[in-house]
């Protein structure tokens, strides 16, 4: 029995002719999401910084733009904090750091892809080696039947 589930699924399973089509489209699903995000980002932010809001109501009536609001409502240790947080002494390494850690990431994952290429390769030769020498075996089968017969 256990032989013909071997032949029935070496004969009629298929492999996926296309096995990478789900990364390649997370990675397009990904790619728009973080467009939409950045749109979305610089949208709030121009409305934030540049536009003047209603002068006769609302929460921001009477400020030049939005914003003005935070910065009153910041108290000096708030701003001290944001001042250093934002030189570039601080945002320069921090800059670095994320580039580092981005390249190790993008590296780890070459290396990855990489062995799972030598991987695969390893495979395919053991396989090979195995038909080899199953051909081997049964030529020396043969070969025996014939010297005892």
């Amino acid at each position: 029995m256990g032989y013909l589930k071997k032949f029935t699924l070496m004969v009629l399973s298929q492999s996926v002719p296309d096995t990478f089509r789900t990364t390649k489209t997370t990675t397009v699903y990904v790619a728009t999401k973080l467009i939409a995000f950045v749109a979305a980002s610089l949208t709030i932010g121009f409305v934030l910084t540049r536009l003047e809001p209603s002068r006769g109501c609302g929460p921001f009536r009477g400020q030049k733009v939005p914003w003005a609001v935070m910065t009153q409502v910041q108290s000096e240790t708030t701003t001290h904090v944001l001042d250093i947080l934002s030189s570039p002494g601080v945002t320069v390494p921090l800059l670095i750091v994320m580039v580092t850690l981005g390249y190790y990431y993008y590296a780890s994952a070459q290396a990855h892809r990489h062995m799972v290429e030598m991987l695969r390769h390893i495979l395919i030769l053991e396989g090979q080696d195995k038909q080899y020498l199953f051909a081997r075996l049964i030529t020396l089968r043969e070969e025996a039947d014939l010297l005892y017969v």
